[in-house]
């Protein structure tokens, strides 16, 4: 298919991934916020204990007399344990939704809505238990809560002892939480770009796909291994070989699933065929690739004509989608689609937008279907083909392209004779 349709979409669900992961990451960020601004409370209280007790320096051993300063190591330990617990539960929660969203988007774009089966909770509850860099992310928040508390701790008393003003202790360690916090920042956005394309290429593996391409990241262009990976082979690998991704801490480069299009095009066929008559609507009878009877192809002012103020008379219709829907079984929202697509949408044709060109053969099969006498099996075809052309070019492809596959699976065409 269209690269730019499978690159969107990849695009977006990567972007919802990551508003997921800022999202669930709130709540931590309120946590440091909440933790620095008691610590600077606390800092002044023991300044002022300090100045109360007459003293005008303190060594490491006078440090223990006050218990300003035993509350404020007390504090930091338990301020490192909320922030820890918070941040593991917000890397899980984030996990889970962005496997949750990317496998369902992704296996209904590929698969169809409601045509697929996949055990997500046991593969996202295996992926938390494997290890992908090393080590568990549990074990990163773990060390990096553990060295926020041991830089507080040892700045703090460091200051106290040289004698270093309230402000300056304060600066120092607000500058010890920023770094802790652009560390659990950096690794919620690791966890969430490693998330969010392993469940896309467990997605394309389930669906099918073969082949997948590197894209990088809106801001990848520095990465000598990002720009690599998307340059080597044209970005095209093959689904078991793919390059892991993150390359790096804040990668957002993805893969995007190379569809073939002459598979895709029966798997959309199948499905429309399986929804199709589920629904009840009256499909043709003859195997699709054969015809019985024909219309005689019309290229005379007389039929150009008719075509065109036929055109313009059903442009203003309401009636026809009830009809057409009651007379043949079809959806309203289908019967809707197919005459948008046919008769008032514009397409990019020879470089151009315009609307198609009006039909006689087409104007008469839908003034068939609306009448509901005598419709013919070309009628038929001809909302298959329409809609499933539409589906094509909604996933990216250009009208020519497809037309002419939807031409393989329902070709109005072979009905027209065309006078010698």
């Amino acid at each position: 298919m269209a690269d730019t349709y499978w690159e969107t979409l990849a695009a977006l669900s990567e972007e919802a991934a990551q508003r997921v992961a800022a999202d669930r990451l709130k709540y931590v960020q309120e946590l440091y916020r909440e933790a620095s601004k008691r610590m600077k409370t606390e800092i002044d209280a023991l300044f002022a204990q300090i100045i109360d007790s007459g003293a005008e320096s303190v060594t490491r051993t006078q440090l223990w007399q006050y218990n300003k300063y035993k509350a404020i190591l007390q504090q930091i330990d338990v301020d490192a344990g909320a922030i820890r617990t918070a941040q593991q539960k917000a890397v899980e929660q984030t996990i889970r939704k962005v496997f949750e969203d990317t496998i369902g988007t992704t296996m209904d774009a590929l698969s169809g809505v409601g045509r697929w089966t996949y055990q997500t909770n046991a593969v996202i509850d295996q992926y938390l238990k494997t290890p992908w860099s090393g080590e568990l992310y549990s074990k990163r928040i773990w060390t990096n809560t553990q060295k926020m508390a041991s830089d507080l701790k040892g700045h703090m008393e460091d200051m106290l002892i040289r004698g270093k003003t309230p402000a300056a202790v304060k600066k120092q360690l607000m500058a010890d939480y920023g770094v802790s916090y652009e560390m659990a920042d950096r690794l919620v956005m690791t966890e969430t770009s490693n998330a969010y394309n392993t469940a896309a290429l467990e997605s394309y593996r389930a669906a099918g796909v073969k082949q997948v391409r590197y894209v990088p990241g809106p801001d990848e262009g520095r990465c000598e291994r990002c720009r690599t990976y998307s340059l080597e082979n044209k970005g095209i690998y093959d689904i078991d070989d793919a390059p892991h991704i993150p390359v790096h801490p804040r990668c957002r480069c993805r893969w995007v699933a190379v569809v073939d299009v002459e598979g895709r095009t029966k798997q959309i066929r199948e499905k429309m065929l399986s929804d199709l008559k589920a629904e009840g609507a009256t499909m043709p009878s003859v195997q699709f690739g054969g015809y019985s009877g024909a219309i005689i192809f019309e290229d005379s002012p007389a039929a150009i004509a008719h075509a065109q103020q036929y055109y313009a008379a059903i442009r203003k219709m309401t009636a026809d989608i009830p009809r057409i829907s009651k007379n043949t079984g079809w959806k309203k929202r289908n019967v809707a689609a197919v005459k948008q697509h046919v008769f008032l949408d514009e397409h990019l044709i020879d470089g151009q937008m315009q609307r198609f060109d009006p039909s006689y053969e087409i104007a008469q099969s839908w003034q068939r279907l609306i009448d509901g006498r005598n419709i013919q099996e070309q009628d038929l075809v001809l909302l298959n083909h329409e809609l499933m052309e539409l589906q094509l070019m909604r996933e990216g492809l250009p009208f020519e392209q497809a037309h002419a596959q939807a031409s393989k699976a329902f070709d109005f065409g072979r009905y027209v004779k065309y006078s010698e």
